[in-house]
């Protein structure tokens, strides 16, 4: 019996390379042959973000059958579904394919339609990941080349509470939930494979994707141009498979292991000529755990900071709904390097929304991601450093689906003496 069962038959009946090989072809073909996107997608997308789904839903005073019945009643549903089939060609561990799938079921209720009660908002997510890593099983690098690696679990990945004042401009939230949603986000790098698109890897034990965590986050923005947000989160990831998160409840933010993960972060936001947005922010954390130094002994505790740069550089009309933008991404991370594998982290990137005539969703992109192992003694480095660089196509093939072409090279993958290793993915993703 398959371990997939997000993966439909045709992707599972060929070898991951052939996948891969077959996708790109395909999503080329499909490119050259498609249509102009039905008028029901030129309108713009429905948010799927689980802290946005209400807040921004589209009119639903004519929608008819029982999605419309819920939505006007302050109830809405997410489904997000993704299949990424990877093959690594050359250097790495192991030439090979791997095969994973995840689910995402999430439940979005505003308590103001429902219950009368302005400002509130509840949210439940359940999530399933089946499959086989790549990173562990063919490529061996610390950044993690797919974002949707991960071991097989089933979990309530989220359910908090939040409660909206003065306008927007204080936000509470309680719960269990990823604290990547509001710290260390680059919004620019979205649609990038590589784990360290998302956040810097020199965080430890951040609580998200797969690992969520209970606790409380409080975000001020004054104004529209500013925000400042801190977060107190269960800290029990970093203790491995027996204190993971994203399985469990609230028992270990009580109980044994005994460690907190506090984070802070400062942003800023600005328009210039051209309706072109930039953003500004700055974090810093602190993880309370026990870490064992390379050197010997024990630390009690970690810090750390980070700074996300991102500015769009071209838009192609700011006076209409145009999608077609060229933006650009940088972030910065820094770690204590006796505790810390990675102590320094670089990268950057640019991602081109409708690069092609008639083809307004699409996008390409193309980033460059490195890290810098520890010096300290005691730590296995034989290579200071591991970069990773990355290209990919999305190729969106209706509104609620899209195919995505991915290509990496990773060098020096884990700062081990290990060839460089060459990876193509194929992710296909279905959205309602």
């Amino acid at each position: 019996m398959s371990r997939t069962p997000f993966v439909c038959p045709w992707f599972v009946s060929r070898p991951a390379g052939r996948f891969v090989a077959s996708a790109i072809l395909g999503g080329t073909a499909l490119l050259a042959n498609a249509p102009v996107l039905l008028a029901e997608e030129q309108a713009p997308a429905a948010a799927t973000d689980s802290t946005t789904l209400i807040a921004t839903a589209p009119d639903t005073s004519g929608a008819g059958g029982l999605l419309g019945v819920l939505l006007r009643k302050g109830i809405g549903v997410e489904v997000d579904l993704k299949t990424d089939s990877s093959a690594n060609v050359s250097g790495g561990l192991r030439r090979g394919g791997a095969t994973r799938g995840a689910a995402l079921v999430g439940l979005s209720i505003d308590t103001a339609r429902l219950l009368g009660w302005p400002g509130g908002r509840l949210f439940a997510g359940f999530q399933a990941h089946q499959g086989r890593q790549g990173s562990e099983a063919l490529v061996g690098d610390a950044q993690g080349f797919d974002n949707l690696d991960a071991v097989r679990f089933r979990q309530v990945s989220e359910l908090w509470y939040e409660e909206n004042l003065f306008e927007g401009k204080l936000r509470l939230r309680v719960g269990k939930q990823d604290a990547n949603k509001d710290f260390a986000s680059v919004e620019n790098a979205a649609d990038f494979l590589n784990s360290s698109a998302g956040f810097s890897p020199t965080i430890q034990g951040f609580p998200s994707y797969p690992d969520p965590a209970t606790g409380a986050s409080l975000r001020v923005a004054p104004r529209a141009w500013t925000y400042s947000s801190v977060g107190l989160f269960d800290g029990a990831t970093h203790e491995g498979c027996h204190g993971r998160t994203g399985n469990r409840g609230p028992s270990t933010l009580w109980g044994a292991p005994h460690a907190l993960f506090q984070i802070t972060e400062t942003g800023f936001r600005w328009t210039v000529r051209g309706g072109l947005a930039g953003r500004a922010a700055a974090g810093a954390w602190r993880h309370t755990g026990t870490f064992e130094r390379f050197e010997g002994g024990q630390a009690h505790g970690t810090t750390g900071t980070y700074i996300v740069l991102e500015q769009a550089l071209w838009r192609a009309d700011a006076t209409k709904a145009d999608e077609r933008t060229v933006a650009a991404f940088t972030q910065f991370g820094w770690a204590d390097g006796s505790v810390s594998e990675v102590d320094r982290h670089w990268s950057a990137g640019l991602t081109w929304t409708g690069p092609l005539s008639g083809r307004a969703r699409d996008a390409l992109g193309a980033m460059v991601s490195a890290v810098r192992f520890t010096g300290a003694p005691g730590a296995c480095h034989p290579q200071r450093h591991e970069t990773a660089l990355e290209a990919f196509y999305r190729l969106r093939l209706l509104r609620w689906a899209t195919l995505q072409s991915d290509l990496q090279l990773v060098a020096n993958p884990a700062g081990q003496h290990t060839r460089r290793a060459v990876a193509g993915t194929a992710r296909v993703e279905l959205a309602f």
